[in-house]
């Protein structure tokens, strides 16, 4: 080799090397974000600057972001905040942060109440035909959660629901698609595909289309993208993110369809006290809870009251979540609510109920004991506010479990948990990202001083 070409080769060497991306300089993964509660970005100058300050040093790029409807001028609602949500769709892209429009709720996924979605869809895409480019919204992603409705305790039942919540999906995606550059996401858990034990099939299991298998696939074959809500604050282990994550990331690669963003979470759930009815044994249940007639609606509605149910391994309980109002000293509605379903659901609502009371109350104190979903059991007769006969009940407390979230962890914690669920999600095709639910939780973790966080860690 000449003399005179060892310095050109050095050179060249030099600047390849100095081209290539190191560590430091590649961009960081990329991230999603659940904004519910978009009030203050929208309507406060410093709320707005403290939002995209968040986005952009986590490297936030997507935004699911709430919106909300009013009456329109003519029939049809429209979304509100007009003036300010195009003011801050326009911040945002200015950004090159996309914003899609977040809404949701269990009871949209029944036929009864898709046409509340459909307004939803309808009044987006008007919205986006009545701005410039920069000021419209990217794309519509629903949370609804069938699973939260009492049909989903029935087989047959559940199909039914997964079938009409189907249908919306196909619904929603063909009106998205009249307008161009719309993508479509939806949110589901991590479970769905996994499966039941009573039928050997997966859990969602639903024939749609010609074809039978789980929603999950379902809907992954049909959508631009999915937040699996794979909530853990752990990478690894059979109860971790990526054990729960990898069957879904596979699916999607075969698919080749939707991209699949891991989702986590922030926020910690208040406790949520419920008042539940002394109840039968769980089959016996279940065959009343599927008669008509009952007067709980397919939206777990009991006139104004959210309905729970909570099966102790033999007996289930039917009560109603209790309201703030209701806590310290519970109105007369809500009791007589309670007593109605106590006398129909209530093991005192058959003959033999009086003489397996003290044995039904005694499981029910030892079920709730040991589920650690919730806490502090104590047996409260419920009285009947007009007739004064009294019904077996008992109080507990709905509790977050801590291995559900990342709350009070530290940053760094998090950081290192989901770095080692990154190195084995990024390598399927289908990986979008992880998504954080939701803003204000994250902001909590990401903003505090590393000597709080670390304060405020719980035992695991």
């Amino acid at each position: 080799m000449s003399n005179r070409l060892v310095p050109v080769i050095l050179c060249l060497a030099a600047l390849v090397v100095c081209a290539a991306p190191t560590p430091s300089a590649q961009s960081k993964p990329a991230r999603a974000l659940w904004l519910w509660s978009p009030g203050p970005a929208l309507t406060d100058a410093a709320a707005r600057m403290a939002l995209f300050d968040l986005l952009e040093r986590e490297g936030i790029g997507r935004v699911w972001a709430q919106i909300g409807l009013e009456p329109g001028p003519g029939p049809a609602p429209r979304v509100r905040y007009q003036a300010e949500w195009r003011s801050l769709l326009a911040d945002a892209h200015r950004r090159h942060v996309r914003i899609e429009a977040l809404d949701g709720d269990p009871s949209y996924a029944l036929q009864a109440y898709h046409h509340i979605t459909l307004r939803v869809v309808d009044a987006l895409l008007a919205f986006n035909r009545a701005v410039g480019p920069t000021e419209q919204f990217d794309g519509l992603h629903l949370d609804i959660e069938p699973y939260l409705l009492i049909p989903w305790r029935f087989r047959l039942a559940r199909e039914t629901l997964l079938h009409e919540y189907l249908d919306l999906m196909i619904e929603c995606r063909r009106r998205l698609y009249e307008f161009p550059g719309m993508q479509f996401g939806a949110d589901i858990p991590y479970w769905w595909q996994s499966t039941d034990d009573r039928t050997g099939r997966p859990i969602a299991d639903v024939a749609f289309d010609g074809t039978r298998k789980a929603a999950s696939a379902h809907l992954i074959d049909r959508v631009d993208n999915v937040g699996i809500m794979n909530y853990r604050n752990a990478a690894d282990g059979g109860d971790g993110l990526i054990a729960h994550g990898t069957d879904l990331l596979v699916y999607a690669d075969q698919a080749k369809a939707a991209r699949i963003w891991m989702g986590v979470e922030t926020t910690r759930s208040a406790p949520s006290p419920v008042w539940f009815a002394i109840g039968l044994p769980s089959a016996e249940v279940d065959r009343l809870l599927e008669r008509p007639g009952t007067g709980i609606g397919r939206d777990n509605r009991f006139g104004s009251y959210r309905v729970r149910v909570f099966d102790d391994g033999l007996n289930s309980h039917i009560g109603l979540s209790i309201p703030e109002a209701d806590r310290v000293r519970p109105t007369v509605p809500f009791v007589e609510a309670l007593a109605t379903l106590a006398a129909k659901f209530g093991v005192l609502s058959t003959p033999a109920g009086a003489g397996r009371a003290a044995v039904a109350q005694e499981q029910a104190v030892r079920g709730f004991s040991h589920d650690r979903e919730w806490e502090n059991p104590e047996l409260r007769p419920i009285v009947d506010p007009s007739t004064r006969r009294s019904y077996p009940g008992i109080v507990a407390t709905g509790v977050m479990l801590p291995k559900l979230t990342f709350a009070g962890l530290s940053k760094a914690a998090m950081q290192k948990e989901l770095a080692l669920a990154e190195q084995a999600f990024s390598r399927h095709a289908s990986y979008a990202g992880i998504a954080i639910h939701d803003y204000e939780g994250y902001r909590a973790i990401a903003d505090a001083p590393p000597t709080v966080a670390r304060l405020l860690s719980p035992r695991q």
